[in-house]
């Protein structure tokens, strides 16, 4: 046995020798960081005190703190991420500098603070974060050209930026940050490909896949892919808990597969022990209501009672509003809108919107919003026969109006019927881009998606132009988002 004066040497003219074990990914820890990807938090913890000393047991007990407080939107969370993250980095900065795990571990325990201090409008610190974050995985990137995990970070990254809705701009201009959806797309390939078979970094597998489809749908809008991308038989090995489920659903969802995203839902159970991913259930009321299922109020309800959260708590009381409008009860109606004034946040966009209709006190037409909700569930027919029951003289409203034109647009669109479609979506846009309405951006933005469908990029650039110049309408984030996607795809010259 090696005696404690040559152990004592070693350490002295090998000082990194001591501390590259502290990157190790032992298989207690890949278990931990699987039990994380799943949200069994207990579980992961159980695990990683088992590994105290090292600096990869840090690391994953940061993530999951992220997760947690991603998810769950507590300030408890958020705090218990803040309060511990230079204990952390200090665990983490004992690993030698040779070890390519180093500045990736730093950059994403910084990055996933920053992503918390934005959800809690901490802008500025955020920022420097992200900064920080984005400038040590591109110095690990030239020091470690073929080290496959630190391209999961920095291919969403550069997704990530290439997408940056007008209104925060200036964060990413103000801390120089580039990137672009084909270059995060193309680096989630191949960092997937690396990582699926290999030894080393096979347990990050599953991540990887989540954050190409999620860069996929929520950066590049291409559902398709996405879809694709979930359908790997090496994908939810691990386990297919409520981010699998989100990440599936959402994807079917938002590709206008409503009907199987809520089949995904419904099928759903949650494990034993594992966190309670409440936005699931705001998720299932939303899909029940668009096929105007109206026990969708007891998921909705759910999400109301039980999420501590801001995030889409006004946007559920705006949709049981319309609940109770739907079943004919307008006290209740009335009564769910004031509770949109004083609870939740205005962060999302839909949130924004119910605040904006409860202040206003403009109650939506009937027939209207049950085309809208048909139409989101992806039933175009029983949407377009609601707006087909009425005279065209029937619609006095001005907003009423060009909803009906853009409604249509929007379910010629959906049936393929697109000379229909552009005529509809260009009169939106003609007559009403001067409203605050978020009609004309987003006939504007369709319009170039058709053109881009058909092979036309010159004009489906035009349009998606015309779509950001038009401002402080609603929805503006999303629409914007979608919009800068779309002359990612076509080529912004």
């Amino acid at each position: 046995m090696m005696n404690l004066r040559v152990i004592i040497l070693l350490l002295l003219l090998f000082p990194g020798a001591a501390l590259s074990n502290h990157a190790e990914f032992t298989p207690t820890l890949r278990k931990a960081w699987k039990e994380m990807f799943v949200l069994q938090f207990d579980s992961m913890y159980a695990l990683t005190s088992q590994a105290r000393n090292q600096a990869a047991a840090a690391y994953i007990e940061s993530y999951g703190d992220f997760l947690k407080a991603f998810i769950s939107e507590e300030e408890k969370d958020f705090n218990r991420l803040k309060n511990r993250i230079d204990e952390r980095l200090d665990q983490v900065e004992k690993i030698s500098s040779k070890s390519p795990w180093k500045r990736m571990m730093r950059a994403e325990m910084l990055l996933h603070l920053a992503v918390v201090k934005f959800k809690w409008k901490e802008y500025f610190t955020a920022a420097y974060y992200f900064r920080k974050s984005f400038h040590l995985l591109e110095d690990n990137k030239r020091a470690f050209p073929d080290f496959a995990p630190n391209q999961r970070a920095l291919g969403f990254f550069h997704a990530a930026i290439g997408t940056v809705p007008e209104n925060y701009k200036w964060i990413s201009n103000l801390i120089g940050l580039k990137g672009t959806v084909t270059q995060g797309e193309s680096e989630l390939t191949r960092v997937s490909q690396m990582i699926r078979n290999s030894k080393e970094w096979g347990f990050m597998y599953d991540e990887t896949i989540f954050l190409k489809a999620l860069m996929q749908g929520l950066f590049k809008k291409d559902y398709e892919s996405a879809q694709a991308t979930l359908s790997d038989p090496g994908f939810g090995t691990g386990g297919q808990g409520a981010m699998h489920t989100f990440i599936l659903a959402n994807s079917f969802a938002a590709g206008g597969k409503q009907a199987q995203a809520l089949e995904i839902l419904q099928n759903f159970n949650a494990e034993k022990g594992s966190y309670p991913m409440l936005y699931l259930q705001f998720m299932r009321g939303n899909f029940m209501l668009n096929r105007l299922d109206l026990t969708a109020e007891k998921y909705l309800l759910k999400y109301t009672a039980e999420f501590k959260g801001r995030s889409f708590i006004r946007s559920a009381w705006h949709k049981l509003a319309w609940i109770e409008l739907l079943k004919g009860n307008e006290n209740g109606y009335q009564e769910k809108m004031k509770k949109i004034t004083v609870t939740g946040s205005d962060f999302t966009d839909e949130d924004k919107q119910a605040m904006k209709e409860a202040v206003n006190g403009e109650k939506p037409d009937l027939t209207l919003l049950r085309s809208r909700l048909l139409f989101d569930g992806g039933l175009y027919d029983r949407a377009l026969e609601e707006i087909s029951r009425k005279p065209a003289n029937y619609w006095q409203r001005e907003r009423d109006q060009a909803e009906v034109t853009y409604r249509l647009a929007r379910i010629h669109d959906q049936q393929n019927q697109f000379d229909q479609a552009i005529s509809l979506y260009q009169k939106t846009y003609n007559l009403w881009k001067s409203k605050e309405w978020y009609f004309a951006s987003n006939a504007a933005l369709h319009l170039a998606m058709i053109y881009e469908k058909q092979g036309l990029p010159a004009k489906a650039r035009e349009w998606y132009r015309k779509t950001l110049a038009l401002r402080n309408h609603e929805y503006q984030d999303s629409i914007d988002q979608k919009a800068e996607a779309g002359l990612e795809r076509v080529g912004r010259r």
